[in-house]
Order: structure tokens, then sequence, then C-alpha cells
């Protein structure tokens, strides 16, 4: 992809955004990120939780992001951009998968200003 330049893909300088799960919610319920940055979620619950792409308003066992274990923090999930992308803004909602209901969203788009 070369080298980044202002406002390009990836992100010139990547950051990583921290979404907490407690008392089964997921928090921020809607995050924008640029393209390149990385994801981490911390699960607070006693619970361990599986988060998914939703397919017609609901998590789809087909598609996991992540398992998150009860108490822990999952491995970074970067956002990768792809020419075949375009340049808009491209929204991501997932949800937890039983016990969790909480669904959310991530918006990847060229900066986060």
């Amino acid at each position: 992809m070369g080298k980044p330049k202002k406002g390009g893909y990836p992100a010139p300088q990547p950051i990583t955004n921290y979404i907490e799960i407690k008392d089964g919610q997921i928090n921020p319920a809607a995050l924008t990120i640029a393209w390149g940055d990385l994801v981490v979620w911390t699960n607070k619950d006693a619970a361990s939780y599986q988060l998914a792409v939703c397919k017609d308003g609901k998590p789809d066992p087909g598609k996991i992001w992540r398992a998150l274990a009860a108490n822990a923090s999952s491995a970074p999930l970067e956002f990768d951009w792809s020419s075949d992308m375009g340049k808009d803004p491209v929204t991501y909602e997932y949800g937890m998968l039983p016990p969790g209901t909480a669904k959310a969203t991530i918006t990847a788009q060229i900066s986060r200003f």
C-alpha cells in the first residue's frame, strides 16, 4: 500500500480502541475508528461471550469476531482497508451470542477526525 499520507490508508498512526462489556452491555454501543486502528474488548462479567457480526439484525454464529472469556480481554482486532472498499465509511453491526443479547456498531473510515 505504500507509505500512508494524511487522510490516506491505513491510518497514519493507528490507535487501540477499548470496548468494555459489563452487566451484559457493550460500551460504547457505537464507535468510530480509522482504518488500520485496533479494537480490544474487555469482558468485566463472570460469563463468557462470543462476539459475532450481525446478519439480518442478529449475531451470526458463522461469523465470530472474538470469543471472550469471563473477566478477560480479547486479542486486538485490526480493521484493515482494501481498495475494493472505496472511500466511504463501513459500519459493522455486531452482537453477543447467548447468554448476551447486546448489539453495537463499529464504523471504520479514512480518518477518526
